[in-house]
């Protein structure tokens, strides 16, 4: 067990960001009883309770293993361009503590994650997101990314979600 807060500081942060091309790849499921864009303001693996940030996988096979029975949701794509992320799986590998990150929130994985959002937003305030390994692929011993998108990340506009089918 790494303790990272010792190791994040701003040159290592720096050391670790990381430029995601957004094509069309990068999905999500929305539930259509809300805008696309109205975050849920539960407590999630990089959020707490009342903070924002909006979760995308790299791909469908991620995205419907990340969404608990997401045929009852609408398909969505993040808008293409750069986002810059804090790449948490090579910070995980390089410093072996990748068990860490994929904890369950009942085995603590959620408060560590959050931690790091705040350490790095702290940082670098206009990262735009985290990127980290999904802990459902990783039940599969398969693998896969998501990103949590973290306001105030200057990518969060109007039409950042595409629903798909609809372009």
């Amino acid at each position: 067990m790494c303790n990272f807060t010792d190791i994040l500081t701003g040159e290592t942060i720096k050391k670790y960001m990381t430029t995601i091309n957004v094509k069309e790849d990068w999905l999500t499921y929305k539930n259509p009883d809300y805008s696309p864009i109205s975050p849920s303001l539960r407590e999630n693996r990089f959020n707490p309770t009342g903070k924002e940030a909006f979760y995308v996988a790299s791909g469908i096979q991620v995205a419907q293993v990340e969404i608990p029975n997401y045929e009852k949701y609408e398909l969505y794509r993040l808008k293409p361009g750069p986002y810059d992320a804090f790449d948490l799986p090579r910070f995980a590998r390089d410093f072996d503590c990748i068990v860490q990150f994929i904890q369950s929130k009942k085995e603590g994985g959620y408060g560590i994650c959050q931690k790091i959002t705040e350490i790095v937003t702290s940082i670098v305030p206009t990262v735009s997101g985290i990127l980290y390994s999904s802990s459902q692929m990783h039940k599969r011993d398969e693998s896969g990314y998501c990103l949590a998108v973290l306001p105030p990340s200057p990518l969060l506009e109007k039409g950042f979600f595409v629903k798909v089918g609809s372009e």
